[in-house]
C-alpha cells in the first residue's frame, strides 16, 4: 500500500506542477509581445498537449502564425514541431509528416543542425506509423549526420537506436546490430545508465531473434544489472520477461517459468501497468504450453483487464490472440475465431501490422482445422501478402508451410510441393544467416 501511496503522491505532484506552469505561462502571455510571446506560446502548447492534444494543437497554430508574421524563424520551426507532435498524438500521421517536413525546412534555412537532426528523428518516427520504412530510415540517417555535426551525442545515440528499431521491424537484424552497438558505445561513454540498459536489452533481442540464446541472455543480464542499480522496477520486469522468452524458446520451460514468477512478484506492486500485463500474458503462454488451460485462461484474462485499464492496444491484441489459440488447441473453434477476429480488428485499426499478419495466419489455421479449406487459403494468402510487405521472413516461412499443408489435405499435391519448396528455401536461408552470424561472432 505504501508504494501505491508514493506513486499516487508523485503523480499528483507532477500534475500540480504542470498546471502551475500553465497558469504562470497564461499570466506571462497577457503582457508578453513579439518573439517572447511566440516562445511562451510554444512552451504552453507542449504542456497543453500532454493533457489535451487538440488544445495544444490550437495553441501551436497560434504560435506558428504569430512567428510567421514576425519573420521569427526559430519560433516558427519550434511551432511546426509542436504542431507535428500534437497531430502525431491525435494519430493524424500524414499531417504530422507534413508539419515535421516544414519544420525541417525552416531549421535547414537557419543552419540549425541540432534542430534539424531532432526534426529528422521525429519525421522518421512519423513515417514509421504509415509503414514508410525506407523514408523513415533515410530520415534517421539524416538525423545521425546533422546531430553528429552539432555534437549532440545523446541525440545521435537516439537516432542510431531508431535505425536499429526500424531495421529490426523489417527483420533485417544484421543491419540493426551495428546501430545498436553504436548507440551502446555512445551511451556508455556518456555514463547514461538507464539508456545503456535499454540498449543492452535491444542487443539481446537481436541475438534472441537469431536463436543465439546464450548471447541474448548475456546482454539481458547486463541490462538487468543496470536497471536494478537505477531502481527501474518497470525496466527490470520487462527484461526479466525477455529472459523468460529466451529460456522458453530454448526449450528450458522450468527456467522460463521461474523467471516469469520473479517478474510477476516485482510487477504486481506496480498495479495496472504494461509490465504487469506483459508478465501475466507470458505466464499464460507458459501455462498453455504446459497444458494447464484453466490457469492459462485465467492469466490471459487478468492480463487483458490490465491492458484494457491502461488502454494498451498492443497488449490487448497479444491477449486476444493467446486466448484464441488456447480455444483452438481445445477444439473450441468458434470461440477461437471470435477471439482471433477481435485480435485482427484491433491490430488493423491501431496499425499494428505485424500482429495483423499473425492474426490472419492463425485464423487460417483454425479454418484448416474446420476443413474449410477455401477460407483457410484466403486468410493464409492475406497473411502472406502482408508478411511480404513487412519483410517478416519467419512468418512468410511459416505461412508457406501452412499453405503447403492445406493444399496437401485438399489433394493439390503439386501446389503443396511448390509451397513446401518455398518454405524449405526460406528455412535454409534463415539457417544460413544464423550460421554466418555464429561464425562472425567467434
Amino acid at each position: 500500500m505504501r508504494i501505491v501511496v508514493i506513486l499516487l503522491t508523485l503523480l499528483l505532484t507532477t500534475v500540480a506542477q504542470g498546471q502551475s506552469r500553465i497558469d504562470s505561462l497564461d499570466a506571462a502571455l497577457a503582457r508578453a509581445e513579439g518573439t517572447e510571446r511566440v516562445d511562451l506560446l510554444n512552451e504552453l502548447a507542449q504542456l497543453q498537449a500532454d493533457d489535451d492534444a487538440e488544445t495544444g494543437l490550437r495553441t501551436a497554430h497560434t504560435a506558428s502564425q504569430e512567428a510567421l508574421a514576425l519573420d521569427y524563424s526559430a519560433g516558427r520551426a519550434d511551432a511546426l514541431m509542436a504542431i507535428g507532435h500534437a497531430q502525431y498524438d491525435l494519430r493524424r500521421y500524414e499531417a504530422a509528416i507534413q508539419s515535421f517536413q516544414q519544420a525541417c525546412g525552416v531549421y535547414e534555412q537557419m543552419g540549425d543542425r541540432a534542430g534539424l537532426g531532432r526534426c529528422y528523428n521525429q519525421l522518421g518516427i512519423a513515417y514509421g506509423r504509415v509503414d514508410a520504412y525506407d523514408e523513415a530510415i533515410a530520415a534517421f540517417r539524416q538525423a545521425v549526420e546533422h546531430l553528429s555535426a552539432a555534437g549532440e551525442r545523446g541525440e545521435v545515440a537516439r537516432a542510431h537506436t531508431n535505425l536499429g528499431l526500424f531495421y529490426w521491424r523489417r527483420s533485417n537484424f544484421a543491419e540493426a546490430l551495428p546501430h545498436y552497438q553504436e548507440a551502446l558505445a555512445i551511451r556508455e561513454t556518456l555514463g547514461d545508465a538507464q539508456a545503456t540498459g535499454e540498449t543492452l536489452n535491444n542487443l539481446g533481442v537481436i541475438y534472441y531473434q537469431w536463436g543465439r540464446y546464450e548471447k541474448a541472455l548475456d546482454f539481458y543480464r547486463r541490462s538487468l544489472k543496470l536497471r536494478e542499480q537505477e531502481g527501474d522496477t518497470r525496466g527490470v520486469v520487462l527484461v526479466l520477461n525477455n529472459i523468460g522468452l529466451a529460456y522458453q524458446d530454448w526449450g528450458k520451460y522450468d527456467h522460463a517459468y521461474q523467471v516469469y514468477l520473479d517478474a510477476y512478484e516485482r510487477a504486481e506492486p506496480l498495479g495496472n501497468d504494461m509490465a504487469l500485463g506483459y508478465t501475466l500474458n507470458n505466464l499464460g503462454n507458459i501455462y498453455r504450453r504446459q497444458g494447464a488451460h484453466d490457469q492459462a485462461l485465467a492469466h490471459y484474462e487478468r492480463s487483458l483487464d490490465v491492458y484494457d485499464a491502461i488502454g494498451h492496444r498492443g497488449g490487448r491484441v497479444m491477449n486476444l490472440m493467446g486466448m484464441g489459440n488456447l480455444h483452438a488447441e481445445q477444439g473450441r473453434y468458434e470461440e477461437a475465431l471470435a477471439f482471433l477476429n477481435r485480435a485482427y480488428d484491433h491490430a488493423r485499426t491501431t496499425g499494428i501490422r505485424a500482429k495483423e499478419a499473425e492474426a490472419l495466419s492463425d485464423i487460417g489455421a483454425v479454418y484448416q482445422e474446420l476443413r474449410a479449406y477455401d477460407e483457410a487459403l484466403t486468410y493464409h494468402e492475406r497473411a502472406l501478402t502482408l508478411s511480404q510487405t513487412l519483410n517478416k521472413r519467419r512468418l512468410i516461412r511459416d505461412t508457406y508451410r501452412q499453405m503447403s499443408s492445406v493444399h496437401e489435405e485438399m489433394g493439390n499435391h503439386e501446389r503443396a510441393l511448390n509451397f513446401y519448396k518455398a518454405y524449405q528455401t526460406l528455412q535454409d536461408s534463415l539457417f544460413t544467416q544464423r550460421s554466418q552470424q555464429l561464425l562472425a561472432d567467434r
